[in-house]
């Protein structure tokens, strides 16, 4: 399992081994192009559980340096999975570098999502992918209509004392 705090820094984000399976299948290498899809999560006393990452999809555009999402399936995918008990918290893609950051792009297009969705979340979570191996090849935000703030890794002796108390 991988974790993150939130901004709060007392609550923490949580991604499935389902959810890392699905992201690490599509880290970039050699020319593939980029991939991305979306994020679905269940809550529990503040805290996100990522439950799923979806794959691309066959409508998506996709890029060796870009990827957009087919709107229409993704909002179709938000619907389904809501029924099934989940929650959209926000969307993931790669990027052909080892250690991603986002691209001015990427932090103008998490904010309008953000700004033109309806939400009942503070923040969507953004999730960048690069290709070196998590934690490092992974870059993990929060987007909260006026900024992208990187969320800190739980360190693993954190997050057994966190289990604990």
């Amino acid at each position: 399992m991988l974790s993150y705090w939130l901004p709060d820094r007392v609550h923490q984000v949580h991604f499935t081994p389902e959810a890392l399976h699905t992201l690490t299948a599509f880290q970039q290498v050699s020319n593939d192009p980029e991939a991305g899809g979306q994020l679905f999560a269940r809550f529990c006393n503040g805290n996100a559980m990522v439950m799923k990452a979806t794959s691309p999809k066959a409508a998506d555009r996709r890029s060796k340096f870009g990827f957009r999402q087919n709107k229409t399936a993704a909002q179709a995918e938000i619907l389904e999975e809501y029924e099934n008990g989940l929650h959209f918290i926000g969307d993931w893609h790669s990027h052909p570098e080892p250690t991603p950051h986002p691209s001015g792009l990427d932090r103008a297009s998490s904010r309008s999502v953000f700004k033109k969705s309806k939400k009942d979340i503070g923040a969507f979570l953004v999730v960048i992918l690069g290709t070196s191996p998590f934690p490092s090849g992974i870059f993990v935000g929060m987007e909260d209509g006026d900024k992208l703030v990187e969320l800190t890794p739980v360190t693993r002796q954190q997050h057994d004392s966190y289990l604990i108390t």
